[in-house]
């Protein structure tokens, strides 16, 4: 089945870090957290860690691609990213974020993950 990394509540900032060779060090690949459906447009915000690339880390809700996070320095953590998650885009009843990591055996990481209105 699906691992959950984390389930999002709106307005709560989730300080976890999640990655490979960063924090739990407990995702190659990909971080997935969950939120309920809101029906209300928001924003989801992502610090990420050693994007070394413009499209090296995908972000996904409910499989759809929202973009990438944006490059920062190495082995460090960017200046954060934004991205709209409109109403029309959540699913009535539990969404899906996945951060996808592209480039498989590569350091990466997520943090500082949060939903608001």
């Amino acid at each position: 089945g699906v691992i959950i990394d984390t389930v999002l509540t709106l307005d709560a900032l989730d300080t976890g870090m999640y990655g490979n060779g960063y924090g739990t060090n407990q995702n190659p690949t990909e971080v997935i957290a969950t939120f309920e459906y809101t029906g209300t447009d928001m924003v989801l915000s992502v610090t990420g860690y050693d994007v070394d690339s413009a499209t090296e880390i995908s972000v996904y809700l409910n499989g759809i691609l929202l973009g990438y996070l944006s490059q920062g320095p190495n082995n460090d953590l960017n200046s954060g990213d934004s991205f709209a998650i409109s109403a029309t885009a959540q699913l009535p009843a539990t969404n899906q974020v996945k951060f996808v990591e592209n480039i498989a055996g590569y350091r990466w990481g997520v943090t500082n993950i949060q939903l608001s209105q």
